[in-house]
């Protein structure tokens, strides 16, 4: 789990008031994963990143500055998408919801409020 919670996508939640919550979640997580043996990932055929010009409905896509590369290159893929409204939200991390919950719901409802 150290390992894990060094990476730079969990600086901000790491450091803040919900540090104690994030580490029982993902021990909860483990233990289930560990409950149920294995799973098995689906992986779409065609890959979904090369169908992203298909997605034709209003999109919100959230992410924080300190992410990882791969979500970062993701997070670029989905901007350069006419229906898509992209936010950074600065100070976050992959944990936005523990650490930010009232920025994001204000973006959100923004978002929603815009498509009525």
């Amino acid at each position: 789990m150290e390992l894990a919670f060094s990476a730079p996508l969990y600086r901000v939640v790491m450091s803040s008031p919900q540090r104690r919550l994030m580490i029982d979640m993902f021990r909860h997580h483990l233990a289930k994963t560990a409950e149920w043996g294995s799973f098995e990932s689906v992986w779409p055929q065609p890959p979904a990143i090369g169908r992203l010009e298909d997605l034709h409905i209003q999109t919100l896509l959230m992410i924080g500055d300190n992410e990882i590369p791969d979500n970062e290159r993701v997070a670029e893929l989905f901007r350069s998408l006419p229906n898509v409204r992209y936010v950074q939200i600065p100070g976050t991390d992959h944990m936005m919801p523990l650490t930010h919950p009232e920025m994001m719901y204000s973006y959100i409802a923004e978002f929603l409020k815009e498509r009525r």
